[in-house]
């Protein structure tokens, strides 16, 4: 895992940077957490959970957690991996490798959302 970071697919990374408005563009999000948590809305929905390949690198390079916990998103992510893995321990702290659990599940619903 990045460590405390969310992971955009290399192939789906000109669409996420076309959503977020810029100089360039004039996408409906002022984020990129803000498309991602939207992704795995949309991937929730869907029933469309798909395994990171290639990670980009660059634009958009892996999102701080916390910029997800400042807006918000980090129940979102939580409230995810509870869901998907039915075993509310996926957000306990003491838990080893719990926070990779509920980064991984909430990158690869983005991913199937996207």
């Amino acid at each position: 895992m990045a460590g405390n970071r969310i992971r955009v697919a290399k192939d789906k990374a000109d669409l996420v940077k076309d959503l977020v408005a810029s100089d360039q563009t004039t996408g409906p999000f002022q984020t990129y957490a803000d498309v991602m948590v939207l992704a795995a809305a949309l991937g929730v929905k869907r029933k469309k959970r798909v395994p990171l390949a290639t990670i980009a690198k660059k634009e958009p390079a892996p999102i701080a957690l916390e910029v997800f916990v400042s807006r918000g998103y980090d129940l979102v992510i939580k409230l995810l991996a509870i869901a998907e893995t039915q075993d509310t321990t996926i957000i306990s702290p003491s838990e080893p490798n719990s926070e990779e659990k509920r980064q991984q599940i909430f990158e690869e619903y983005a991913n199937g959302g996207l």
